[in-house]
């Protein structure tokens, strides 16, 4: 992806996000929950910046995000230590820290997306499992900043985490 300002173009090569949380289940009925929580992912890029077709400086961009997701699960195998779900819901994610060659970057406003998960759920504790799940995201806005997510409107993320059921 490249962004050109007035004097310069911007390259960035992404890599792919890292994400993990903590996740709260809610049971409606035997098969049915609600999913949420908080999630946390960083995104790292390499910027490297051209001037007049002369490559200058290399910088690592670093961007973190806290997200709080949305899911109706539905269980299609439940057992006592085992568990394998699919979802669909809905993530807003706010940037809460980025940087780019020690330069602060600022991120206005909340990314909103669609997203879509197949989690295989192991419990640990009557009430607490570990979680990982396959996480397909489409985003419905763009931020300012550049990340992955900025080629990639559709992204496959794997989290994993600390799952506490109710």
């Amino acid at each position: 992806m490249m962004r050109r300002k007035s004097s310069y173009i911007d390259r960035y090569d992404h890599e792919i996000p890292k994400s993990f949380g903590v996740s709260i289940r809610f049971h409606l009925t035997d098969r049915l929950s609600i999913n949420s929580g908080l999630s946390y992912t960083r995104y790292v890029s390499e910027r490297t910046r051209i001037f007049s077709g002369h490559i200058g400086k290399n910088d690592r961009q670093y961007v973190h995000y806290l997200g709080i997701p949305v899911r109706l699960d539905w269980m299609i195998v439940d057992r006592k230590h085992f568990n394998f779900y699919l979802g669909a819901g809905l993530q807003a994610d706010k940037c809460i820290y980025a940087t780019v060659g020690g330069e602060r970057l600022h991120e206005k406003g909340v990314l909103l997306g669609l997203n879509g998960a197949m989690g295989l759920q192991f419990n640990v504790m009557p009430k607490v499992g570990l979680y990982f799940e396959p996480d397909f995201s489409l985003s419905l806005n763009e931020g300012s900043i550049q990340t992955y997510r900025s080629n990639e409107p559709l992204v496959v993320t794997v989290r994993g985490g600390l799952r506490f059921n109710f």
